[in-house]
């Protein structure tokens, strides 16, 4: 697809709602795994450029619900959850901040016996404060 404008943006929307999950996902062949990769890659790269447009454009709502809807298929990537913080943030909707960092630490220790990279939890603290003393 070519670069992306406020003329062919809803041609990229229709594209992305073409990947409707991973190539052959109720198999598990072996032969498969490499072009399953690439095909969620070119999804998940596609999604981003298309959410960074909405984000240009200031039109936040949009850009969430492409990452919305990445998260269903991929939920376990937690830079869709960072993602959708800061740009619930820019809508200030402090509650969806919140919730969203506690669905990444449930999900990260449920799956994974792990807590939210560094970097996720380093911005979630410096929100938090920042935050709290706008109250």
């Amino acid at each position: 697809m070519p670069f992306i404008t406020q003329e062919n943006v809803s041609e990229h929307k229709k594209l992305l709602s073409l990947y409707t999950g991973d190539y052959f996902n109720e198999e598990d062949f072996s032969w498969a795994a490499n072009k399953r990769r690439r095909l969620q890659l070119k999804y998940l790269n596609h999604a981003k450029r298309v959410a960074e447009f909405y984000i240009q454009t200031e039109n936040y709502v949009e850009a969430i619900l492409i990452y919305l809807e990445v998260q269903k298929i991929m939920p376990y990537l937690d830079e869709t959850y960072f993602m959708l913080m800061k740009l619930y943030h820019k809508l200030n909707d402090r509650f969806a901040v919140q919730d969203l960092y506690h669905q990444l630490e449930n999900m990260l220790w449920q799956e994974f016996k792990d807590k939210p990279r560094e970097e996720i939890s380093n911005w979630y603290a410096s929100w938090k404060k920042g935050y709290s003393k706008s109250l």
